[in-house]
C-alpha cells in the first residue's frame, strides 16, 4: 500500500521518462519524451526532494538545454512566479528561456551550465578568488530579491562556475514571492529547503525573507574560508528543530576563516541567529565584503600629514639617543615602534579598524624593548578608547587585550591591571548588545577567547 502512495507522488513525467529508459536498456525503441512540444529528454542530470533536472534537446533552436520539472502546486502561483524568473536577466544568474505547466508539474527550460559547482571551485582557490566569486552571488540574489523572490535553498551545490568564469546562481526551484509566501497559511510551520544552510527562522517554519537567503550565503562562505560549517555537520537524522536549537545553543562558530578581519567580521554579521542583526540587503552584505576603497580624500591627506608631523617629533626626540648610542639598532627599532603605535592611533581616528589593529598586531610581531612596549602599549589604549567612544566594543576588546600584552612586557601593572579591567567592561558591554551570543575575553585578561 505504502509503494502505491510513494507511485501516485511521483510526477507523470518523470515516469514517464524512467520507463523509456528501462526499454532503451532493453534494446528497444523508446518513444521520444517531449516536454512543451519541443524538448526532447535526453538524460538526468540531477534530482533532489523537490524537482528533477534533465538534459534536454530543443529541436525548434537545435540547442541542448537543462529541464527542470517540479511539483504543481497552485497553477496560478506556479505562472505568476514562473513568469517573475524568466523577466530576470542578470550575469550571475542561470538564464531561464521558458516554463510551463504540464497536468502534474510545472518545469522551466534553463541555459545548460556544465562549469563545476561552487563547492568543487573554491578547493584550490585563495581566500581573496572565493570573497569575489560570493560578491558575485551576492549580486545575483540581490538582482532576484529585487524582484520581490526569496530564493529559499541557496547552498554551493546551486551555483556554478560559468563560461566565462562567474559564479552562476542555477536552482530557483523553491523559490518564491514574499506575497505569496506571507499568504500561503498551508505552509507555516513547514520547512522545506537544505537543513545544513538554512536559517533559524526558516528551520521552524516561517517564511523568512532576503535576509533568510543572506544567512544561508554566509554559511557557505564561512565554509569555503575555514572548510566546517560554522554550525557543524548535519546528519542524515538531523532535523529542523534540532539544528535550530543547536544554532541557539552554540556559543562559538566552529572553524577558523581565512581572509581579511573586514570579511570575517561580514560574514558574522550575515550569520547573525536574529534577522534584524544581519545585513538589511544582499547588496549592503556585499559592499561589506568587498574590500574597502583607497581612495585619497583631503581628510586622508591631513592624516597622512599628521603621522609625518608624528615622525619627525619621534625622530627629533631620539636623536640625542641616537647620538649617544652610535646610531644602534635599539634606536632606529624604538623609532620604528612609536611610528606604528601613533599611525595605529591615526588610524582609529579616521574610522580605518583594519589599518589601526594591524599596526598594532606588527609590533606584536616585532622584537620590542621594554621602552617600545611601553609606548606600544599607550598607543593601544588610545585605539581602545576610540574604539569605545564609535561602539566598536569587539574591536575595544582586541585593542584592550594588546594593551595588556604590551604592558605586560614593558612591566607596567598598573597598565596591565588597567586593560583587563577595561577588557571586561567591553565584554560586558557585548553580551549586553546581543543576549543570543556568549561573549567572553582573551586568555591574557585571564578568560577565554570570545566569539561574536
Amino acid at each position: 500500500m505504502e509503494d502505491e502512495d510513494e507511485d501516485e507522488n511521483i510526477r507523470s513525467i518523470d515516469r514517464y521518462f524512467a520507463g523509456e529508459v528501462v526499454l532503451r536498456r532493453l534494446g528497444r525503441s523508446p518513444t521520444p519524451v517531449v516536454v512543451g512540444d519541443r524538448y526532447e529528454l535526453m538524460r538526468t542530470i540531477g534530482f533532489g526532494t523537490y524537482g528533477r533536472v534533465y538534459e534536454a534537446f530543443d529541436h525548434d533552436l537545435r540547442r541542448r538545454v537543462a529541464l527542470k520539472v517540479l511539483d504543481l502546486g497552485d497553477r496560478d502561483v506556479a505562472m505568476r512566479e514562473g513568469q517573475l524568473l524568466a523577466e530576470l536577466h542578470h550575469r550571475n544568474v542561470v538564464s531561464i528561456f521558458e516554463h510551463g505547466i504540464g497536468p502534474d508539474y510545472r518545469y522551466f527550460v534553463l541555459e545548460l551550465l556544465e562549469g563545476p559547482t561552487l563547492r568543487a571551485w573554491w578547493a584550490d582557490e585563495s581566500p581573496k578568488e572565493i570573497v569575489a566569486k560570493f560578491i558575485e552571488v551576492a549580486h545575483g540574489l540581490a538582482a532576484v530579491h529585487a524582484k520581490g523572490l526569496v530564493h529559499r535553498d541557496f547552498k554551493p551545490s546551486n551555483v556554478r562556475i560559468g563560461s566565462e568564469g562567474q559564479a552562476v546562481i542555477v536552482d530557483f526551484g523553491l523559490a518564491r514571492h514574499l506575497i505569496t509566501l506571507t499568504a500561503d497559511l498551508d505552509e507555516l510551520g513547514i520547512f522545506v529547503g537544505t537543513v545544513d544552510y538554512a536559517p533559524p527562522e526558516r528551520l521552524v517554519g516561517l517564511p523568512g525573507d532576503e535576509r533568510s537567503d543572506q544567512f544561508s550565503v554566509c554559511v557557505a562562505l564561512w565554509e569555503a574560508l575555514s572548510g566546517t560549517n560554522p554550525f557543524g555537520p548535519c546528519l542524515e537524522a538531523t532535523v529542523p528543530v534540532s539544528r535550530f536549537r543547536s544554532i541557539q545553543a552554540q556559543a562559538e562558530l566552529l572553524g577558523k576563516p581565512r581572509g581579511s578581519r573586514h570579511v570575517v567580521r561580514a560574514v558574522r554579521r550575515g550569520l547573525s541567529v536574529g534577522a534584524y542583526d544581519r545585513f538589511p540587503s544582499m547588496d549592503a552584505l556585499a559592499a561589506a565584503l568587498a574590500p574597502p576603497p583607497r581612495r585619497w580624500r583631503w581628510r586622508h591627506l591631513i592624516a597622512a600629514a599628521l603621522v609625518g608631523v608624528m615622525v619627525a617629533c619621534v625622530v627629533m626626540q631620539l636623536l640625542p639617543m641616537a647620538s649617544r648610542g652610535g646610531g644602534s639598532v635599539e634606536f632606529v627599532a624604538n623609532a620604528r615602534m612609536r611610528w606604528l603605535g601613533q599611525a595605529a592611533v591615526v588610524a582609529a581616528r579616521e574610522g580605518n579598524v583594519d589599518g589601526a589593529l594591524w599596526r598594532l598586531e606588527e609590533g606584536q610581531r616585532s622584537e620590542r624593548t621594554e621602552e617600545s612596549s611601553r609606548a606600544l602599549a599607550l598607543a593601544s589604549r588610545s585605539v581602545a578608547v576610540e574604539f569605545e567612544q564609535t561602539l566598536l566594543f569587539e574591536n575595544a576588546l582586541d585593542a584592550w587585550h594588546l594593551v595588556a600584552l604590551f604592558a605586560r612586557d614593558a612591566s607596567d601593572s598598573d597598565l596591565e591591571n588597567q586593560a583587563r579591567d577595561r577588557g571586561y567592561s567591553a565584554a560586558i558591554a557585548i553580551h549586553k548588545a546581543s543576549a543570543l551570543k556568549q561573549v567572553t575575553v582573551p586568555s591574557s585578561l585571564q578568560t577565554p577567547s570570545w566569539h561574536q
